[in-house]
């Protein structure tokens, strides 16, 4: 498969959110810039990039956005935890028995197909808490 270059550009201005957030994006840590972004990304966009390509089932779809429900509700603990705010969120129980985003079934040999490597940057561990710290 060919890879192809995606770039975004922002100029942002100091002491704003912005300049905040892509400070934290570009530091060194344990996960990659490329990581971070995809990971916050994916299970935000990606259910309504597949549908607007037209290239997937609607159960594909949906598949797509019971995954992402699940990462978003997981990243949601993640903060709270992470912050002392448990007691604060009131969430529905995840009700979904969703599958990791890799394991949904994309079809081979399309022109926008989501890489192999941003899915794994997303779920590195298979499925396990990604979110963890530890």
């Amino acid at each position: 498969m060919n890879k192809k270059t995606y770039r975004f550009h922002a100029l942002v201005l100091p002491s704003t959110l912005e300049h905040l957030l892509t400070s934290f994006l570009k530091h060194k840590d344990e996960r990659t810039e490329k990581e971070k972004v995809f990971s916050a990304t994916l299970p935000f966009w990606l259910p309504f990039a597949a549908r607007s390509l037209g290239d997937f089932t609607a159960e594909e779809v949906r598949n797509f956005a019971r995954s992402s429900i699940s990462r978003l509700q997981e990243h949601i603990y993640y903060i709270a935890n992470t912050f002392g705010l448990e007691s604060e969120i009131n969430l529905v129980s995840n009700t979904y028995s969703s599958q990791p985003l890799e394991s949904v079934n994309v079809k081979p040999g399309k022109e926008n197909d989501v890489s192999d490597d941003s899915l794994n940057c997303l779920y590195a561990d298979n499925g396990n808490n990604f979110f963890s710290q530890e």
